[in-house]
């Protein structure tokens, strides 16, 4: 473990509606350095309600709770909390769930049985301004885009040949497909790319196709 790993702080949230998956997060998080529970809700309408006075860093969110889903809670928190952290942590990994979650407002999406240092990098990843996705989850989205990328007006910050390289990047382009389609060279788009990461503070492309999903700069 690193001794940035050691010394990070994060204070975390869970929002499931399963007392066992819940009384499990709670222990395997427990046992991590720097990791502190600091709320356990078993509802969306209890969450909205707590999460203010708790103060999080991050929040692992359910999709399928009991009342408001766990979409919704997002969207709500992402207007009312627009500091906070989110990773969806769920069992599905349907393009239509994940890529509403992106855009209602969520940081991450992590399968519950993902490999147990996959879900702790995670919560570490989106402490730190990135955008955690298992790789099934990354490689569904890429496979959606793929075939229908919806029109974009432009990701704020960049220009027009940045926000069509990134639209091609979310689509799952390589780079030389994307300079055959823009009749540009491999140097002069991998430039757009580095220029694009630099702008969106992102280092990889999923965290890149994040942002364009979400429409931020």
């Amino acid at each position: 473990m690193a001794e940035d790993d050691v010394n990070e702080r994060v204070r975390i949230a869970l929002v499931e509606d399963d007392a066992g998956t819940r009384s499990a997060l709670v222990s395997l998080l427990g046992w991590e350095p720097g990791f502190e529970v600091v709320g356990v809700h078993g509802s969306g309408e209890e969450a909205m309600e707590q999460l203010p006075a708790e103060k999080p860093d991050v929040v692992l969110m359910d999709i399928q709770l009991p009342g408001m889903s766990g979409i919704d809670v997002v969207r709500n928190l992402a207007g009312a909390m627009p500091g906070l952290s989110m990773v969806m942590l769920t069992t599905f990994e349907d393009a239509d769930r994940i890529l509403e979650s992106i855009r209602a407002g969520a940081h991450g999406y992590l399968i519950k049985d993902s490999p147990v240092r996959e879900l702790i990098d995670g919560i570490r990843q989106v402490h730190r301004g990135g955008s955690p996705m298992s790789l099934g989850v990354a490689r569904r989205v890429v496979e959606h885009l793929r075939g229908a990328v919806r029109p974009v007006q432009g990701v704020a910050g960049l220009s027009d040949r940045e926000n069509q390289v990134l639209a091609a990047l979310a689509a799952g382009r390589r780079i030389k497909a994307i300079s055959h389609d823009m009749g540009l060279s491999d140097g002069t788009v991998r430039t757009y790319v580095r220029r694009v990461y630099e702008k969106l503070h992102v280092t990889s492309r999923t965290e890149a196709a994040a942002r364009f999903l979400r429409g931020e700069g």
